[in-house]
């Protein structure tokens, strides 16, 4: 397998990049001939560029969002959907690359090669209403590591028990209801992504405003909360099971790095918001090695910034902030979607179009740890998973 990966987000600032088209734009103008200019990339027949299959989400020929598959070899695509409205989303089972997705409030189910589709959970109709939002809406489903279960969203957190086809309700959205029959949300529940063991959940939670993240733990059923203040963003798994968060934002939500105890929900800050300099330092996209260093994409601006700061992408010690080494000469910024290889040896990214917005599907490129040109992978997508 090749070092390269990729980043889902808007990349500008090319530095260190030769060529007069690449030096005074950004990355959405950075064609395949610049970079097959800067270096070659022969594969021979044992080689993969990938390690895995790659699931996305990107539109058919009838403009219709559905998920696909590119294979290892970089090359072969494959429409695995052929729904008549869009996929909303969609989880890769990790054990036989099976599909649950999601199309007008009914979780769907098929195999790896799109066939033998099937409904798993048929929701209420769509009609825009709180009642519906709130309490009925399917959403964010998620594989249990061993390929048995989903959860997903359905008034709160669901559990789907693919041999018997029941489901259950793990946590319940807390909703108030007024006097006149308005629905307020107070706490609404999401699931983002199982530990490695699949012994814990972790929790996306929304209030009316902001929001932040727990750990549910299935042997005790006991929901810990991180904090009530907005936790974001980017949350990974470290290697002893604890749950690291960036943000490379500010505002209501603050810049900085921290790593939060998956049992206490204790936080311990990494690298703080603002340095004694008062510098502000931002933090996206962080990923634990399994030596236990991090790797993250890091800005540090002695200014509020009016938008987003150019980023680096960077390597530190096992504390997440000593010893911070820079990676590759170009800084990046406006990202939005980002997958790690599963040895973070590169990552892949979503580059919307121009003047699209943030979540909007664009050109996957690559991006490795190495100092290996920046790679298009030749097709457009959204919402990345690795396949088994």
């Amino acid at each position: 397998m090749l070092s390269i990966s990729a980043l889902a987000c808007n990349l500008t600032g090319i530095a260190g990049t030769s060529g007069d088209a690449v030096a005074s734009s950004v990355a959405a103008t950075l064609s395949a001939e610049v970079i097959s200019q800067e270096s070659e990339f022969v594969l021979t027949d044992a080689e993969m560029l990938l390690p895995h299959s790659l699931y996305y989400l990107s539109e058919s020929e009838e403009g219709i969002t559905q998920v696909w598959r590119l294979e290892e070899d970089g090359i072969t695509q494959t429409q695995l959907t052929f729904e008549p409205e869009a996929v909303l989303d969609y989880a890769v089972n990790p054990q036989n690359g099976s599909l649950a997705y999601v199309v007008s409030n009914r979780l769907l189910w098929v195999d790896r090669e799109g066939a033998e589709r099937r409904v798993l959970v048929e929701g209420v109709t769509v009609d825009g209403t709180a009642e519906e939002i709130y309490r009925g809406r399917i959403s964010s489903p998620v594989w249990s590591p061993d390929g048995q279960t989903l959860v997903f969203g359905e008034g709160g957190i669901t559990y789907f028990d693919m041999l018997s086809s029941t489901k259950r309700r793990l946590i319940t959205n807390e909703v108030e209801e007024l006097e006149n029959g308005d629905l307020i949300p107070r706490r609404l529940y999401a699931p983002d992504m199982f530990s490695p063991d699949g012994s814990l959940l972790l929790v996306k939670i929304s209030y009316h405003e902001g929001g932040t993240l727990a750990v549910f733990h299935q042997d005790s059923n006991e929901l810990v909360i991180f904090k009530e203040g907005i936790v974001c963003c980017h949350p990974a798994w470290t290697m002893d099971g604890q749950v690291v968060v960036g943000s490379p934002y500010i505002g209501l939500i603050e810049p900085g790095l921290w790593l939060y105890d998956a049992r206490s929900g204790e936080e311990q800050v990494l690298v703080s918001p603002i340095s004694p300099d008062e510098t502000f330092n931002f933090v996206g996209w962080p990923v634990q090695l399994p030596s236990g260093d991090f790797q993250y994409f890091y800005a540090s601006t002695a200014q509020y910034p009016e938008g987003d700061p150019d980023f680096s992408l960077v390597r530190t010690s096992s504390d997440g902030s000593s010893n911070r080494i820079v990676l590759r000469p170009e800084s990046f910024n406006d990202f939005r979607q980002a997958l790690w290889a599963p040895d973070a040896s590169f990552i892949i990214v979503v580059q919307p179009e121009y003047g699209g917005s943030p979540s909007s599907q664009g050109p996957l490129l690559m991006i490795s740890v190495d100092e290996i040109p920046i790679f298009p992978l030749g097709v457009n997508g959204s919402h990345m998973a690795w396949g088994p």
